[in-house]
Protein backbone atom coordinates (compact mmCIF):
# COMPACT_ATOMS: atom_id res chain seq x y z
CA UNK A 1 0.00 0.00 0.00
CA UNK A 2 1.39 3.43 -0.86
CA UNK A 3 2.06 5.80 2.02
CA UNK A 4 -0.33 8.67 2.66
CA UNK A 5 0.20 12.00 4.38
CA UNK A 6 -2.85 12.54 6.60
CA UNK A 7 -4.08 15.75 8.05
CA UNK A 8 -4.54 15.37 11.78
CA UNK A 9 -8.34 15.62 11.59
CA UNK A 10 -8.64 13.09 8.79
CA UNK A 11 -6.34 10.74 10.68
CA UNK A 12 -8.60 10.85 13.75
CA UNK A 13 -11.81 10.31 11.77
CA UNK A 14 -10.26 7.43 9.80
CA UNK A 15 -8.86 5.84 12.96
CA UNK A 16 -12.28 5.97 14.62
CA UNK A 17 -13.94 4.44 11.55
CA UNK A 18 -11.39 1.64 11.38
CA UNK A 19 -11.74 1.01 15.11
CA UNK A 20 -15.42 0.29 14.40
CA UNK A 21 -14.49 -2.12 11.62
CA UNK A 22 -15.70 0.24 8.89
CA UNK A 23 -14.07 0.40 5.47
CA UNK A 24 -12.14 3.47 4.22
CA UNK A 25 -11.22 4.24 0.61
CA UNK A 26 -9.27 7.25 -0.65
CA UNK A 27 -9.47 9.10 -3.96
CA UNK A 28 -8.61 12.38 -5.65
CA UNK A 29 -5.22 14.12 -5.89
CA UNK A 30 -3.05 13.05 -2.93
CA UNK A 31 -6.05 11.05 -1.62
CA UNK A 32 -7.65 14.36 -0.64
CA UNK A 33 -11.11 12.80 -0.20
CA UNK A 34 -12.03 9.61 1.56
CA UNK A 35 -15.17 7.47 1.68
CA UNK A 36 -16.24 5.60 4.79
CA UNK A 37 -18.57 2.61 4.42
CA UNK A 38 -20.29 0.53 7.08
CA UNK A 39 -20.98 -3.23 6.94
CA UNK A 40 -24.67 -2.48 6.36
CA UNK A 41 -23.87 -0.54 3.14
CA UNK A 42 -24.16 3.03 4.43
CA UNK A 43 -21.44 5.29 3.04
CA UNK A 44 -20.36 8.92 3.10
CA UNK A 45 -17.57 10.91 1.45
CA UNK A 46 -15.50 13.25 3.64
CA UNK A 47 -13.01 16.04 3.23
CA UNK A 48 -11.30 16.47 6.59
CA UNK A 49 -14.14 17.01 9.09
CA UNK A 50 -16.66 17.89 6.35
CA UNK A 51 -19.06 15.13 5.20
CA UNK A 52 -20.91 15.23 1.90
CA UNK A 53 -24.13 15.79 3.86
CA UNK A 54 -22.98 19.29 4.85
CA UNK A 55 -24.75 22.02 2.84
CA UNK A 56 -22.74 23.66 0.07
CA UNK A 57 -24.22 27.12 0.65
CA UNK A 58 -23.46 26.97 4.35
CA UNK A 59 -19.89 25.97 3.59
CA UNK A 60 -19.51 28.76 1.04
CA UNK A 61 -20.76 31.38 3.52
CA UNK A 62 -18.43 30.14 6.23
CA UNK A 63 -15.44 30.04 3.88
CA UNK A 64 -15.53 33.81 3.36
CA UNK A 65 -15.07 35.93 6.47
CA UNK A 66 -16.94 38.95 5.12
CA UNK A 67 -19.92 36.90 4.00
CA UNK A 68 -20.08 35.03 7.31
CA UNK A 69 -20.03 38.30 9.28
CA UNK A 70 -22.80 39.70 7.09
CA UNK A 71 -24.82 36.52 7.62
CA UNK A 72 -24.55 36.87 11.39
CA UNK A 73 -25.79 40.43 11.06
CA UNK A 74 -28.65 39.11 8.92
CA UNK A 75 -29.64 36.89 11.86
CA UNK A 76 -29.67 39.90 14.18
CA UNK A 77 -26.35 38.94 15.80
CA UNK A 78 -24.05 41.95 15.71
CA UNK A 79 -20.41 40.92 15.24
CA UNK A 80 -17.58 43.29 16.20
CA UNK A 81 -17.52 46.35 13.86
CA UNK A 82 -15.76 45.57 10.58
CA UNK A 83 -15.00 47.13 7.21
CA UNK A 84 -13.29 46.27 3.94
CA UNK A 85 -10.05 48.12 3.33
CA UNK A 86 -10.58 50.32 0.26
CA UNK A 87 -8.46 53.42 0.83
CA UNK A 88 -6.35 55.11 3.48
CA UNK A 89 -8.89 57.81 4.27
CA UNK A 90 -11.68 55.41 5.21
CA UNK A 91 -9.24 53.08 6.95
CA UNK A 92 -7.87 55.91 9.08
CA UNK A 93 -11.38 56.89 10.11
CA UNK A 94 -12.14 53.26 11.08
CA UNK A 95 -8.87 53.03 12.97
CA UNK A 96 -9.54 56.27 14.84
CA UNK A 97 -12.98 55.04 15.89
CA UNK A 98 -12.17 51.44 16.85
CA UNK A 99 -8.44 51.26 17.68
CA UNK A 100 -6.87 48.82 18.29
CA UNK A 101 -7.97 46.80 15.29
CA UNK A 102 -7.21 43.47 13.64
CA UNK A 103 -6.27 43.33 9.95
CA UNK A 104 -6.83 40.01 8.17
CA UNK A 105 -7.26 38.42 4.74
CA UNK A 106 -10.82 37.76 3.69
CA UNK A 107 -10.36 34.05 3.01
CA UNK A 108 -7.22 32.65 4.67
CA UNK A 109 -7.00 29.98 7.37
CA UNK A 110 -4.92 29.09 10.47
CA UNK A 111 -4.49 32.81 11.27
CA UNK A 112 -2.29 33.29 8.19
CA UNK A 113 -1.83 36.92 7.25
CA UNK A 114 -3.47 38.23 10.43
CA UNK A 115 -2.03 41.24 12.28
CA UNK A 116 -3.32 42.24 15.71
CA UNK A 117 -2.93 45.38 17.86
CA UNK A 118 -2.89 47.79 14.93
CA UNK A 119 -3.04 51.32 16.35
CA UNK A 120 -1.49 53.61 13.71
CA UNK A 121 -1.43 54.04 9.94
CA UNK A 122 2.16 52.92 9.52
CA UNK A 123 1.36 49.59 11.16
CA UNK A 124 -1.89 49.37 9.19
CA UNK A 125 -0.02 49.71 5.89
CA UNK A 126 2.30 46.86 6.93
CA UNK A 127 -0.66 44.74 8.00
CA UNK A 128 -2.56 45.30 4.75
CA UNK A 129 0.51 44.26 2.74
CA UNK A 130 0.82 41.07 4.81
CA UNK A 131 -2.89 40.26 4.43
CA UNK A 132 -2.73 40.78 0.65
CA UNK A 133 -0.21 37.96 0.41
CA UNK A 134 -3.15 35.65 1.15
CA UNK A 135 -6.18 37.47 -0.26
CA UNK A 136 -6.98 40.39 -2.55
CA UNK A 137 -9.63 41.59 -0.12
CA UNK A 138 -8.63 42.77 3.36
CA UNK A 139 -10.88 43.14 6.40
CA UNK A 140 -10.45 45.61 9.25
CA UNK A 141 -12.16 44.63 12.50
CA UNK A 142 -12.33 46.03 15.99
CA UNK A 143 -10.08 44.02 18.29
CA UNK A 144 -11.83 42.40 21.21
CA UNK A 145 -10.37 41.87 24.66
CA UNK A 146 -10.42 38.46 26.30
CA UNK A 147 -9.52 34.86 25.57
CA UNK A 148 -9.89 33.15 22.20
CA UNK A 149 -12.24 30.18 22.25
CA UNK A 150 -13.22 27.55 19.68
CA UNK A 151 -16.73 26.09 20.04
CA UNK A 152 -17.67 23.04 17.97
CA UNK A 153 -21.17 22.06 16.92
CA UNK A 154 -21.78 18.74 15.16
CA UNK A 155 -25.14 18.01 13.63
CA UNK A 156 -26.45 21.32 14.96
CA UNK A 157 -25.58 20.39 18.56
CA UNK A 158 -22.79 21.87 20.65
CA UNK A 159 -20.34 19.14 21.62
CA UNK A 160 -16.96 20.57 22.65
CA UNK A 161 -14.96 23.74 23.27
CA UNK A 162 -11.43 24.79 24.07
CA UNK A 163 -9.62 28.00 24.95
CA UNK A 164 -6.66 28.87 22.76
CA UNK A 165 -3.50 29.98 24.55
CA UNK A 166 -0.61 31.76 22.83
CA UNK A 167 2.86 30.22 22.98
CA UNK A 168 4.25 30.56 26.50
CA UNK A 169 6.79 29.21 28.95
CA UNK A 170 6.69 28.95 32.73
CA UNK A 171 9.72 30.21 34.61
CA UNK A 172 11.68 28.16 37.14
CA UNK A 173 13.77 31.00 38.57
CA UNK A 174 16.94 29.47 37.09
CA UNK A 175 16.82 29.31 33.29
CA UNK A 176 16.47 31.97 30.61
CA UNK A 177 13.39 32.28 28.42
CA UNK A 178 15.41 30.92 25.50
CA UNK A 179 16.46 27.83 27.45
CA UNK A 180 12.85 27.24 28.50
CA UNK A 181 11.71 27.49 24.87
CA UNK A 182 14.40 25.06 23.71
CA UNK A 183 13.33 22.57 26.36
CA UNK A 184 9.63 22.96 25.57
CA UNK A 185 10.31 22.33 21.89
CA UNK A 186 11.74 18.91 22.75
CA UNK A 187 8.32 17.69 23.91
CA UNK A 188 7.29 14.66 21.79
CA UNK A 189 3.97 16.29 20.86
CA UNK A 190 5.75 19.18 19.13
CA UNK A 191 6.84 18.75 15.53
CA UNK A 192 6.65 20.27 12.05
CA UNK A 193 4.63 17.45 10.46
CA UNK A 194 0.97 18.05 9.61
CA UNK A 195 -0.06 15.36 12.11
CA UNK A 196 1.98 16.79 15.01
CA UNK A 197 -0.43 17.88 17.76
CA UNK A 198 1.69 20.93 18.64
CA UNK A 199 4.12 23.05 16.66
CA UNK A 200 7.56 24.31 17.76
CA UNK A 201 7.85 27.77 19.28
CA UNK A 202 9.91 29.86 16.86
CA UNK A 203 12.77 31.65 18.62
CA UNK A 204 12.90 34.57 16.20
CA UNK A 205 9.17 35.24 16.47
CA UNK A 206 9.42 35.02 20.25
CA UNK A 207 12.37 37.42 20.21
CA UNK A 208 10.38 40.00 18.22
CA UNK A 209 7.33 39.69 20.46
CA UNK A 210 9.36 40.00 23.66
CA UNK A 211 11.26 43.03 22.33
CA UNK A 212 7.96 44.79 21.65
CA UNK A 213 7.09 44.23 25.33
CA UNK A 214 10.44 45.32 26.78
CA UNK A 215 11.55 41.74 27.42
CA UNK A 216 14.14 39.47 25.84
CA UNK A 217 15.18 35.85 25.51
CA UNK A 218 17.89 36.23 28.15
CA UNK A 219 15.44 37.16 30.90
CA UNK A 220 15.19 34.68 33.80
CA UNK A 221 11.51 34.56 34.84
CA UNK A 222 10.58 33.78 38.43
CA UNK A 223 9.46 30.31 39.45
CA UNK A 224 5.92 29.80 38.08
CA UNK A 225 5.90 33.08 36.13
CA UNK A 226 4.13 32.77 32.78
CA UNK A 227 5.92 34.46 29.89
CA UNK A 228 3.76 34.94 26.78
CA UNK A 229 5.68 34.63 23.49
CA UNK A 230 3.16 35.46 20.78
CA UNK A 231 0.23 37.76 20.14
CA UNK A 232 -1.65 35.07 18.21
CA UNK A 233 -3.11 32.19 20.26
CA UNK A 234 -2.93 29.49 17.60
CA UNK A 235 -1.22 26.11 17.41
CA UNK A 236 0.52 27.16 14.19
CA UNK A 237 2.42 29.75 16.24
CA UNK A 238 3.36 27.35 19.04
CA UNK A 239 0.16 27.84 21.02
CA UNK A 240 -1.74 25.33 23.15
CA UNK A 241 -5.31 24.73 24.30
CA UNK A 242 -7.35 24.00 27.41
CA UNK A 243 -10.68 22.16 27.24
CA UNK A 244 -13.60 24.28 28.50
CA UNK A 245 -16.54 22.22 27.22
CA UNK A 246 -18.27 22.05 30.60
CA UNK A 247 -17.88 25.79 31.23
CA UNK A 248 -19.57 27.27 28.15
CA UNK A 249 -22.57 29.44 28.99
CA UNK A 250 -25.90 28.46 27.45
CA UNK A 251 -26.17 31.83 25.64
CA UNK A 252 -23.19 30.88 23.46
CA UNK A 253 -24.43 27.35 22.94
CA UNK A 254 -27.78 28.66 21.73
CA UNK A 255 -26.16 30.85 19.06
CA UNK A 256 -23.70 28.29 17.68
CA UNK A 257 -26.44 25.67 17.45
CA UNK A 258 -28.74 28.15 15.72
CA UNK A 259 -26.18 29.12 13.08
CA UNK A 260 -24.98 25.56 12.43
CA UNK A 261 -28.56 24.31 12.12
CA UNK A 262 -29.75 27.13 9.86
CA UNK A 263 -26.82 26.72 7.48
CA UNK A 264 -26.94 22.91 7.72
CA UNK A 265 -23.22 22.73 8.42
CA UNK A 266 -22.65 19.29 9.90
CA UNK A 267 -19.30 20.10 11.54
CA UNK A 268 -19.10 23.80 12.41
CA UNK A 269 -16.39 25.57 14.40
CA UNK A 270 -16.83 29.03 15.91
CA UNK A 271 -13.98 31.30 17.01
CA UNK A 272 -14.94 33.81 19.69
CA UNK A 273 -13.13 36.25 21.97
CA UNK A 274 -14.61 37.01 25.36
CA UNK A 275 -13.24 37.53 28.88
CA UNK A 276 -15.06 34.49 30.26
CA UNK A 277 -16.98 31.89 28.24
CA UNK A 278 -18.81 30.85 31.42
CA UNK A 279 -20.60 34.21 31.55
CA UNK A 280 -23.51 35.31 29.28
CA UNK A 281 -22.42 36.83 26.00
CA UNK A 282 -22.67 40.62 25.62
CA UNK A 283 -26.02 41.83 24.37
CA UNK A 284 -24.73 44.59 22.08
CA UNK A 285 -22.03 42.61 20.24
CA UNK A 286 -21.77 38.88 19.74
CA UNK A 287 -17.99 38.42 20.04
CA UNK A 288 -17.46 36.07 17.10
CA UNK A 289 -14.49 36.34 14.77
CA UNK A 290 -15.56 33.69 12.26
CA UNK A 291 -17.11 30.27 11.83
CA UNK A 292 -16.19 27.53 9.41
CA UNK A 293 -17.45 24.28 7.95
CA UNK A 294 -14.10 22.50 7.97
CA UNK A 295 -12.89 22.81 11.58
CA UNK A 296 -9.77 21.04 12.74
CA UNK A 297 -10.09 18.54 15.58
CA UNK A 298 -6.48 18.63 16.77
CA UNK A 299 -6.80 20.60 20.01
CA UNK A 300 -9.88 18.70 21.19
CA UNK A 301 -7.61 15.67 21.52
CA UNK A 302 -4.62 17.43 23.05
CA UNK A 303 -5.73 20.04 25.61
CA UNK A 304 -2.16 20.28 26.95
CA UNK A 305 -2.98 23.38 29.01
CA UNK A 306 -5.69 21.57 30.98
CA UNK A 307 -9.02 19.78 30.78
CA UNK A 308 -10.38 16.61 29.23
CA UNK A 309 -9.68 15.29 25.74
CA UNK A 310 -12.81 14.91 23.58
CA UNK A 311 -13.30 12.22 20.94
CA UNK A 312 -15.12 14.49 18.50
CA UNK A 313 -14.44 12.17 15.57
CA UNK A 314 -16.72 9.61 17.25
CA UNK A 315 -19.42 12.27 17.62
CA UNK A 316 -19.07 13.15 13.94
CA UNK A 317 -19.40 9.54 12.76
CA UNK A 318 -22.33 8.86 15.10
CA UNK A 319 -24.10 11.95 13.76
CA UNK A 320 -23.44 11.39 10.06
CA UNK A 321 -24.14 7.68 9.92
CA UNK A 322 -27.05 7.96 12.33
CA UNK A 323 -28.72 10.29 9.83
CA UNK A 324 -28.07 7.75 7.05
CA UNK A 325 -29.78 4.92 8.92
Amino acid sequence: MKSRTYSFTREKVVAEAERRGWHVRYFGPDDYFYEISTPDSRSCIFRGSMPQTSAWIGGHISEHKLLSLEYLRHLGLMPPPFAIYTNDQDAEQFLRQYSPIVVKPEDSERSQGVTVNVTDMARLHEAVAIAREFSDQVILQQQLEGKLYRLLAIGGKFCAAFARLPAFVLGDGLRTVQALIVEKNTHPLRGSESTSPLKPIQLESAREYLAAHNQNLNDVPADGEMVVLSAIPHVSFGGEAADVTDLVHQSYIKVVEQVAEKLQIVSCGFDLITPDIAQPHPTAIFPVLEFNALPGFRMHYYPTAGGEARNVAATLLDTVFGSLA
